[in-house]
């Protein structure tokens, strides 16, 4: 049997485990690049390769198998575009996984699976960051806070990034070259989705 994996967007990745020899396939999300002229400017755009993701889906897994996709979330800070997208991205991996398996995939969401990992993923300066965070919104005025409290936000996010990717190269030791780029992160959260239901099966009910 074999385990799925989806840390969806544009910059995800698939990554499907064999639960019986733990060998592992991973793959960046097949994209299609759109380019429109607006105003003189070329306007660059992406969507999915719905055909390849399709074939990836279909030359690897069946009926039999797990599909565990992370849960959609509101997008703090993305635009009405972005956040459609995102959304419309979703329903064409649900769609996909029940059109040809005839199965409905286990959303499960990054607080949950993420949780899970907790004692690996957060690391004590990702604590005093989410600290610093806490004390600038208790504090008067968050107007004149919000520059600060975004800035840190970015930095908590940069910080969950390397602390995913350096967990999934311990745990896929196998994949560590491609874990060391920085912008392969959906690569290691796909990944610990996979794992995480590999790890959890039968108790989906409790933690999604």
């Amino acid at each position: 049997m074999f385990v799925l994996g989806i840390d969806p967007g544009n910059a995800g990745s698939i990554a499907i485990i064999n639960t019986e020899s733990k060998s592992t396939s991973i793959f960046k999300m097949p994209l299609i690049i759109n380019e429109k002229k607006v105003k003189g400017k070329i306007k660059v755009s992406k969507s999915y390769d719905v055909l390849k993701i399709r074939e990836i889906l279909k030359d690897n897994l069946s009926e039999k198998d797990l599909f565990y996709v992370e849960k959609v979330q509101n997008m703090p800070g993305e635009g009405s575009t972005s956040s459609f997208n995102f959304g419309k991205g979703i329903g064409i991996l649900e769609g996909l996984i029940v059109g040809i398996f005839n199965i409905n995939p286990i959303f499960i969401s990054p607080i949950v699976w993420k949780k899970y990992f907790e004692q690996d993923l957060i690391t004590e300066e990702m604590i005093e960051i989410k600290n610093k965070i806490k004390q600038l919104k208790e504090k008067g005025n968050k107007i004149l806070n919000k520059k600060e409290i975004e800035k840190l936000g970015r930095l908590f996010k940069n910080k969950a990034k390397s602390s995913s990717r350096m967990l999934a190269t311990k745990k896929f030791p196998e994949f560590s070259k491609i874990l060391e780029k920085k912008g392969n992160d959906g690569i290691a959260e796909s990944l610990l989705i996979a794992l995480y239901g590999l790890e959890n099966y039968g108790k989906q009910k409790k933690l999604v």
